[in-house]
């Protein structure tokens, strides 16, 4: 309890742990080892955190939680500050390539040596992921090496929209596109309560930050489908809430919604990617051709 009584925010980890292993004993030791959340995973040496960026984690996760309270209807959580990790340009190349970030576990990782305006932007992003539904799969078999260890593997089953595919026949998990849109609607939520906050940015810095976005191709799609689940009369936001929810709750009653109005569209998100030509086939697939053709032109046109 906090000291007015209510509960304090619960630690982020995941909503689920499937454990498969050889034995009952085996079951309940990983159970419990996994029951919170885990250590970095890839054991990176990172960079110390300055005063400033403390203090801009500290807000973000308000305004996070914020989010979760007002837009989900869901209670706040804890991300702990050691859960994010700023490592150095080429430490953060070899663990996540040339993405601006990267959230694996519950830790989230960025760069180092950018702007603080970029560091709010891609810390808002990835928090987001943090905080949405979370299933794993822990699986504990001998150790190939023959020399009597354990191999434990966890993957994940359901990250936000994002899942497992059970037929690995693509390079891509699915629902990919539709997840990172989700995932940047809700960040543009965080970034507008973070900015009401910070001292850290000028008010030009805040303005920029406001009106950059990230996957936008796929922003596009996804609200021409909020505005196609709307009833006459009614706020396109209680679609975007349902969205939202459902990534925070690991529910589909969004895209069960949009299959009942559009049959076959669900097929189509489950394979759409991140790139705007995906963006551009779904929407095309779905009926959207002003969509289509918009995103085509701002995106996909030489200047």
């Amino acid at each position: 309890m906090n000291d007015d009584g209510k509960s304090a925010p619960v630690e982020k980890w995941a909503d689920h742990v499937e454990v498969i292993a050889e034995s009952n004993e085996r079951c309940a030791y990983l159970r419990s080892a996994f029951s919170g959340p885990i250590d970095e995973p890839y054991g990176v040496a990172e960079l110390k955190k300055t005063v400033v960026e403390k203090t801009i984690i500290g807000e973000t996760v308000a305004a996070l939680n914020e989010f979760r309270v007002r837009v989900c209807g869901l209670p706040a959580i804890s991300v702990a500050e050691n859960r994010i990790h700023i490592l150095e340009p080429p430490d953060f190349v070899a663990v996540c390539g040339q993405a601006d970030g990267k959230s694996l576990f519950g830790h989230v990782y960025l760069p180092g040596g950018e702007s603080l305006a970029t560091f709010c932007f891609c810390l808002a992003h990835e928090l987001v992921h943090v905080a949405g539904y979370l299933s794993l799969r822990i699986t504990d078999s001998p150790s190939p090496d023959g020399k009597g260890g354990r191999q434990i593997m966890i993957d994940e089953i359901r990250d936000g929209l994002l899942r497992e595919d059970v037929q690995p026949s693509r390079s891509a998990p699915l629902f990919d596109g539709l997840n990172e849109a989700a995932t940047e609607a809700g960040a543009k939520v965080v970034r507008s309560y973070f900015v009401r906050r910070t001292y850290a940015l000028d008010a030009q810095e805040k303005q920029k930050l406001l009106k950059t976005a990230a996957y936008e191709p796929l922003l596009v799609v996804c609200k021409r489908l909020a505005a196609a689940l709307t009833p006459p009369g009614w706020a396109e936001k209680l679609a975007w809430q349902t969205l939202l929810r459902d990534y925070m709750t690991g529910t589909d009653v969004f895209l069960n919604l949009l299959e009942a109005w559009l049959p076959g569209s669900m097929g189509t998100l489950r394979t759409m990617g991140k790139t705007a030509e995906e963006a551009v086939r779904a929407a095309e697939t779905l009926g959207f051709r002003a969509e289509a053709e918009a995103i085509r032109k701002a995106y996909l046109t030489a200047p």
